[in-house]
């Protein structure tokens, strides 16, 4: 769903009023680069996370862009609040899926 169709409805699912939508045009999630990794490794990403990445960690910065044409603004950051742990469940079970274009015509 698009930034600005879900800001056009409430938590209490109860839609905001024509006019009264804020939503940015863009959202940013720019990834922590002391945390990268040489990609040339065969080693699972998981790994790296699971041993090099302590919790309290910055994962990344968070910019909003108004509009097409604005300069981000930076918002906030998203911080571990935990070490990172392997998971068969994640590996084997949770999957997840892209929402379809379904503003755009077919």
């Amino acid at each position: 769903m698009p930034l600005y169709e879900h800001a056009s409805i409430r938590a209490d699912g109860s839609p905001v009023e024509k006019g009264k939508v804020v939503a940015p045009w863009k959202i940013d999630f720019v990834p922590n680069k002391s945390l990268s990794w040489d990609s040339a490794t065969n080693e699972d990403f998981c790994c790296h996370f699971v041993h090099d990445v302590p919790s309290g960690s910055v994962l990344y910065d968070v910019v909003l862009f108004r509009t097409q044409d604005s300069v981000g603004q930076h918002v906030g950051r998203l911080i571990s609040t935990s070490p990172f742990v392997a998971s068969l469940y994640g590996d084997e079970r949770l999957y997840l899926r892209h929402v379809n274009d379904r503003w755009l015509s077919t």
